[in-house]
């Protein structure tokens, strides 16, 4: 009898976490899973393979308030919303009957949506049969801001989970980097390597003279300032008379865009969102990226010369922590969002160009070893 998991994401902000899930539950389709992925974030068109996808009541966070959750009409999540949307949620659980329950980051992250997760784990410790129940977690988290809490986290795990799906490679950064209680969950975790699409182009060296610059700025008011650091820095560059294509994201203003593009030479593209742009990294010149962990693995599987700009707002830790390893081994040229100016970006634009990175030796198959991991505990 085939067997079924069931994968709950929350994205909040961007779409990086409901990505990678869908990149994860499509290798777990493909390996003869009936999968289903219940997302809780704005519906995003993602490729989720043979997967059954499951849209709860949107749920959102404003830029720099991931406290206060906001409904697709922008209005603060009340108890009787969050009700209705737990209830939507075990019903699925109690109708799907999973043989794996998975959590995309939670207890790691995710607290506010304590509200229907616990309720959810609770209903999975009471089923007969109980489930097994993992955590699906980047290799790198945002340090914790108030004390206690990676015990906390620890604590969830070792009373509820079978396992911590760790999608990192300890080679590049290590669990207990980022995770003060690395030791005390240390028999649960499993390290899957990175989570790429390995479908995706990869970058070769002069292939297209006429390559576009690909710069990918996340969104907000922090996006917007990114790209027009970019546009001005434009002229300093080698790249000078290449074609530039800005992407702000779905999270950037309209007004942002359309001030951007009166600001734009010929020559330079702005948009706010491009159906292929993963797929463009592997054709492009150079990469200009903040420095999440899904851009972080496009552009390793891609090679391409590339220039991070970590977001590091709001007292963000894990982009420039990431930022330095890939810097460390020359994977990256790094500008510290603080010294972000036309100047210092041409500059690392140049220096990137110059010194295309060198094979990274990181594990890039997390999402196939996900499978292969999960296939093997079911037994």
């Amino acid at each position: 009898m085939t067997k079924r998991v069931l994968f709950y994401v929350q994205h909040l902000l961007g779409a990086g976490h409901l990505v990678r899930s869908a990149i994860i539950c499509r290798a777990l389709s493909e390996a003869g899973l009936d999968v289903h992925l219940i997302s809780g974030g704005a519906m995003a068109d993602v490729d989720a393979g043979g997967a059954s996808v499951h849209q709860l009541a949107a749920l959102h966070c404003a830029p720099g308030n991931f406290s206060r959750l906001l409904t697709s009409e922008g209005k603060p999540a009340d108890d009787a919303f969050k009700s209705s949307r737990r209830d939507m949620l075990l019903a699925l659980f109690r109708a799907l009957k999973p043989d794996i329950l998975i959590t995309e980051a939670f207890p790691f992250g995710r607290r506010q949506m304590r509200f229907e997760l616990q309720p959810l784990l609770e209903a999975a410790g009471d089923a007969t049969p109980a489930p097994l129940i993992l955590c699906s977690l980047r290799d790198i988290l945002q340090t914790s801001r108030k004390p206690g809490r990676d015990a906390e986290s620890a604590a969830i795990v070792n009373a509820r989970y079978d396992a911590v799906l760790v999608h990192g490679d300890p080679a590049f950064a290590r669990l207990q980097d980022s995770f003060t209680e690395a030791e005390a969950i240390r028999r649960k975790v499993r390290q899957t390597g990175i989570v790429a699409d390995l479908a995706r182009r990869r970058w070769r060296h002069g292939v297209n003279a006429d390559a576009q610059v690909l710069v990918q700025a996340g969104g907000g008011a922090v996006g917007a300032a990114l790209m027009k650091a970019a546009i001005d820095a434009r002229p300093l560059t080698l790249l000078k008379n290449s074609p530039w294509l800005l992407v702000g994201g779905n999270n950037m203003t309209e007004e942002d865009v359309l001030r951007l593009r009166g600001r734009a030479p010929e020559g330079v593209r702005v948009e706010r969102f491009i159906a292929d742009l993963a797929a463009r990294l592997g054709l492009c010149a150079l990469s200009v990226s903040r420095g999440g962990y899904n851009s972080v693995a496009e552009i390793l599987h891609a090679r391409n010369p590339a220039v991070i700009v970590p977001y590091a707002q709001d007292n963000e830790t894990e982009q420039a922590f990431r930022g330095q390893l890939l810097a460390a081994r020359g994977l990256a040229r790094v500008v510290a969002e603080e010294y972000l100016s036309p100047e210092s970006l041409a500059a690392a634009i140049d220096a990137a160009l110059s010194h295309p990175p060198p094979e990274s030796g990181i594990d890039l198959n997390g999402a196939r070893k996900t499978a292969a991991i999960i296939r093997d505990m079911l037994g």
